[in-house]
């Protein structure tokens, strides 16, 4: 390793922190916690004080992005859910009206 990787065999610079923590980013098995402490097992490698603390911030910053992002899929995706069983109950009890009043059955619901 040359000097941009390694500081004083102290520890590793920030911007080889940042390249290591590339790779988990790309990782698709991984919950977002556990990315999380992937990346903050590489930023405890970074030899300055000052650059590990930045990147402990935008890896904090990146994990509650993550989420919100996984909050608001939830939250959509349950939505969409209630509103296609709402639909299911109109259309089950407009069917039931229609057998009340003796319609047909061969007459084209909802349509």
């Amino acid at each position: 390793m040359n000097n941009n990787q390694i500081n004083n065999e102290k520890g590793i610079t920030a911007q080889t922190a940042r390249i290591l923590k590339t790779t988990i980013d790309y990782t698709l098995y991984q919950n977002p916690i556990e990315k999380f402490a992937e990346k903050s097992a590489i930023n405890n490698r970074i030899s300055d004080s000052i650059d590990k603390e930045e990147e402990e911030w935008c890896d904090l910053v990146d994990f509650l992005a993550e989420g919100a992002k996984q909050g608001i899929h939830h939250a959509a995706s349950a939505a969409r859910e209630q509103r296609a069983k709402a639909e299911q109950e109109a259309l089950a009890r407009e069917i039931a009206k229609r057998i009340e009043q003796g319609e047909p059955k061969t007459s084209q619901i909802g349509m």
